[in-house]
């Protein structure tokens, strides 16, 4: 795709739109430090006589798209082969970026579920003991999953499936029990 300098202003104010958005939705998830939690790397482009590409530490969604907006603006300064190198790496960060949230978005459909089994299991009105260890277990799963998306977003689809059958167990115990 042909970008000028309108479509790169473009691209930048939809980027920011979504970094607001984000920002909100984010906060709600508290297993992620309400959003702060650095789960993806990019790359911070600077421009002094030549294009300099440096890879950032783990960032938050919100701050890593922050780096990708400065980034077009430096994409704007230049021109060339030069141009279209910043371009590339700009659209797989943007994808980078994109994945880490999906990622994010799929762990807190299942957190929600582990919450809902919290709350079932409390009205269930089992022996303390007995519901202190469900709700430990049900912890860890909670533990494991922001461990996964923490340490690399990209093993979520591999561990994902094991989660969910360790819940859905755990969902029915809830039920018997």
């Amino acid at each position: 795709m042909a970008y000028g300098k309108q479509q790169l202003r473009e691209l930048s104010q939809k980027l920011s739109s979504i970094k607001e958005r984000m920002s909100t939705e984010l906060s709600n998830y508290w297993w992620l430090s309400q959003g702060e939690e650095a789960v993806v790397s990019v790359r911070k482009l600077t421009k002094n006589k030549r294009l300099e590409i440096f890879e950032t530490p783990k960032l938050s969604i919100k701050a890593a798209l922050k780096v990708l907006i400065e980034n077009i603006g430096v994409i704007e300064s230049i021109s060339g082969s030069e141009f279209y190198r910043a371009m590339s790496i700009l659209e797989e960060d943007i994808s980078r970026v994109t994945d880490a949230y999906r990622a994010i978005q799929d762990a807190n459909s299942l957190i929600e579920e582990i919450e809902n089994t919290k709350r079932m299991l409390k009205r269930k009105g089992l022996d303390s003991t007995k519901e202190r260890e469900v709700e430990e277990e049900l912890n860890m799963l909670v533990k494991w999953i922001r461990d996964i998306i923490v340490d690399n977003f990209n093993n979520w689809n591999n561990k994902k499936e094991k989660i969910v059958q360790i819940l859905s167990k755990m969902k029915e115990h809830v039920k018997v029990t």
